[in-house]
């Protein structure tokens, strides 16, 4: 089989704390909400968390779909919603704290979508 090699330590290290830091953020929103619907995302969490420690050959095409989906689409798509929301209302009820969250969930998206492709390589047989 296989193996996933990572050539940044670093990136291998933000990976984990990004990965543990969101699961205990959806562990803690399903304690508070008892919202059942928040088990898919741990469960895809965890996934991603066991196929990075062991290094299996899916990592890198698993990562980026992760992050395509859930850290690039979603947030931009809360930011365009946003947008027309407050067009919608003539921008005269604009906040801009409530871009906040989504600008930084879309550029952490890009981080690690761009730091998968650079960063992480199959192990040559």
């Amino acid at each position: 089989m296989n193996r996933s090699i990572f050539k940044s330590k670093f990136f291998f290290y933000f990976l984990l704390v990004l990965l543990i830091g969101l699961l205990v953020f959806n562990i803690n929103m399903i304690i508070k909400s008892h919202d059942l619907s928040i088990l898919l995302p741990i469960f895809i969490q965890l996934f991603l968390l066991t196929i990075i420690i062991i290094r299996h050959s899916i990592l890198k095409i698993s990562l980026k779909i992760w992050s395509l989906i859930f850290l690039i689409i979603a947030p931009m798509m809360q930011i365009i919603g946003k947008l027309l929301k407050d067009a919608s209302y003539d921008y005269q009820f604009f906040e801009l704290r409530v871009y906040i969250i989504p600008l930084i969930m879309l550029l952490i998206g890009c981080t690690v979508f761009y730091g998968t492709i650079k960063t992480i390589d199959k192990e040559k047989p």
